[in-house]
Formats: C-alpha cells, structure tokens, sequence
C-alpha cells in the first residue's frame, strides 16, 4: 500500500539538514518497521513529550505521527491555517509539530530510524527556529513530512519504505513513502 503523495507532496528532511553533513541520505535507513502514534491531545504549539513517554519502539523503529491533518487537503485555510504564502504568512501557519523537548527525548530513549508527521512540517506552524528538525538531525534522524493514509496503516506490524529523491546538498526531498502491510491486514 502506498501513503498517497501527500498533500504538498510527502518530503523528507534528510539526516544533517542544518550540519556539514547536509544532504547525506544513507539509503539503508529509510526502511524500518512501522510504529503509530496517535497524540491524545492536537494542540497548535506542539505535541509534548507527555503522550510520547508511553511510546513503544523496538530497534529499528519509523514514528509516524498521525494527527487526521491530512484529511484536510486539499483546502490550505484548513490544513496550513492560512492560504497566504511568504514570510508574512507565517505568523498565521496554524498546525500542530511535535515539541522540541518531546522530540530530545524521543531521540535520547527510543531506538528510532526516523519520525513522520502528517502535516506540512515536524515543527509546529509558526516555528522559527526549527528546534525539532535540528534535534533530529543532530542525531542523523531524518524527519519525514506530509504523509498521508495514515489512517489506512495499523498502529504496528507493517514496513516502512521511505524513497527520498537524491538531491545533494539539499535542505529536503520528495518522499515516496510505501507501507507493506503484514499478511493478516493485507488481505
């Protein structure tokens, strides 16, 4: 099953994304076994590390963050907050990231591959400083963004393929994101 194209376009901000080592796709790490989560609370700011803490993972593991904004494509009022675009437009980006502190501890507890959000970005809308993407990277985590489907996909059990197109010295890259789904579901 494929996540379909995502809304803007499924995007990976590869491991490095603001380090020397930008743009380095190790392509052995985009495959790893699926683990869904699904925040108890949507707040605009960030996803906190409270729900996190009881997160599951084994070695291995791609978190995807399944927060239903996907289901609001195409209408980019409902899924960015905003319909404008440029620098001034950021003030008004209203959806929801995982939280700083909630990706440091993900990345310092759970032996993770790499992390997936259905919304335009891993950080929160109007984020300036992309505290998130920089936590990940740091850690050669790549964040994967604009998934969709999510909904389709079991909370564990299935593989996660991620295909970035390979673009050297990029900040991002398109993603084809593909779940095989384990043998019982996929019938």
């Amino acid at each position: 099953m494929a996540m379909d194209g995502g809304p803007l376009g499924e995007r990976e901000r590869p491991r490095g994304w603001s380090s020397p080592r930008q743009g380095t796709i190790e392509r052995h790490r985009e495959l790893g076994r699926l683990r869904i989560t699904d925040p108890p609370e949507r707040k605009p700011w960030g996803l906190d590390e409270m729900w996190i803490r009881d997160l599951e993972t084994r070695v291995g593991s791609i978190v995807l963050i399944r927060t239903g904004f996907a289901s609001r494509w195409p209408d980019a009022v409902k899924y960015l907050g905003t319909a404008e675009r440029g620098e001034a437009a950021v003030a008004k980006l209203h959806f929801p990231g995982l939280h700083p502190d909630a990706a440091q501890w993900l990345v310092s507890n759970r032996p993770i591959k790499a992390v997936g959000i259905d919304t335009a970005s891993i950080d929160f809308g109007q984020s300036k400083g992309f505290e998130t993407h920089r936590t990940l990277t740091a850690r050669d985590i790549p964040a994967f963004e604009n998934l969709a489907s999510l909904d389709r996909l079991p909370p564990t059990g299935a593989i996660v393929i991620a295909l970035p197109m390979k673009i050297g010295g990029g900040s991002g890259a398109p993603l084809r994101a593909v779940a095989v789904l384990p043998a019982a579901r996929a019938n």
